[in-house]
């Protein structure tokens, strides 16, 4: 009897790839208010603020050193709360895909741009 060849690829079943980290945000004191947190929350998103863990006026050393401790992603002012909801998914997988540390800007089209 023949052997039954491999097709050379995984089943889902028997995949030994990790699943997926978590990725939780951070939004700056320029975002701290409940109607950006509830957006980003509605959108699906895990979200870390800052008062409620520092208080207003924390220099920014103080509390990006936190955030980096915690592999927090950090959001920090966009005037349109809508371009930076829509984001969330590619921000998302930037986060999960590049190790960092790194500045992205959500422009007008809500696409994330590297600042190198």
């Amino acid at each position: 009897m023949q052997a039954k060849k491999r097709s050379g690829t995984r089943s889902a079943a028997k995949s030994t790839s990790k699943p997926l980290e978590p990725v939780t945000f951070f939004v700056d004191e320029s975002l701290d208010s409940l109607s950006v947190v509830s957006a980003l929350r509605d959108a699906g998103a895990s979200v870390q603020r800052l008062t409620d863990h520092f208080p207003k006026g924390t220099p920014d050393e103080v509390w990006l050193a936190e955030a980096g401790r915690n592999g927090w992603v950090v959001l920090t002012r966009d005037k349109r709360i809508r371009i930076l909801a829509g984001s969330l998914e590619r921000i998302t997988k930037i986060a999960r895909t590049d190790a960092g540390p790194f500045i992205y800007h959500i422009g007008r089209s809500g696409r994330p741009i590297r600042m190198d």
